[in-house]
């Protein structure tokens, strides 16, 4: 599947979008193309990730927003239903205590020090709170939730709650729970199963026993 099927959207707007690129000479996208894509597109927001796909190097999935604020070398991925809220800060690993030297100028090199670009991974569903810390390296399970100002240096479980310096608060839902969820992927569904299903999401129980097995 060519980009332009992955988004949904037309040559004409691939074109346009690469024309703008070229003038002004950078990735980064225009401010005033996130309106653009939400007006057209809703909160799938299909324009804007295209662009973060095709010239930042970031895959975002459908009706994720505040991924903008996690734009970095280190990000390799994001999810689908994403909530990100502003002034994030990713963090990448150019020093190692355990060398001589804690100094990584002359050594940030992958033959010496592991890479970090692209290397952390924010899965589907998760909501990472404002002005919070992500360490290179990090993956962020689906159904997470990151407690504004967290800083996050290991692996976030699926499902679960964290706050401040890696503290795990609670698993958000049972064992069972979290497998069932896990299993059926729902991001993953056509947007019109996804819509139908909201009815019930106030009941993850009910919401698991409906959907499941179809």
């Amino acid at each position: 599947m060519s980009l332009l099927e992955e988004y949904g959207i037309s040559k004409f707007e691939s074109v346009y979008l690469e024309t703008i690129r070229k003038i002004r000479g950078t990735s980064n996208p225009p401010e005033w193309l996130y309106k653009h894509s939400r007006k057209k597109y809703g909160w799938e927001d299909n324009l804007c990730r295209y662009w973060y796909d095709r010239y930042v190097g970031i895959p975002v999935g459908k009706f994720t927003y505040g991924y903008r604020f996690v734009k970095s070398p280190e990000l390799h991925s994001v999810g689908s239903f994403c909530s990100i809220g502003v002034g994030q800060n990713i963090v990448g690993n150019g020093h190692n205590i355990e060398y001589v030297s804690s100094y990584g100028v002359f050594v940030a090199d992958e033959k010496y020090m592991p890479c970090t670009a692209r290397s952390i991974i924010i899965g589907n569903d998760v909501w990472i709170g404002a002005h919070s810390v992500l360490r290179s390296g990090v993956q962020i399970g689906h159904g997470a939730v990151i407690g504004a100002g967290s800083v996050i240096t290991k692996n976030v479980a699926p499902y679960t709650v964290v706050v401040g310096a890696n503290r795990v608060v609670k698993q958000r839902f049972s064992d069972d729970i979290v497998e069932d969820l896990l299993s059926m992927e729902w991001w993953n569904w056509k947007n019109e199963k996804i819509f139908e299903s909201m009815k019930y999401w106030s009941d993850v129980t009910d919401f698991i026993q409906r959907y499941k097995h179809i």
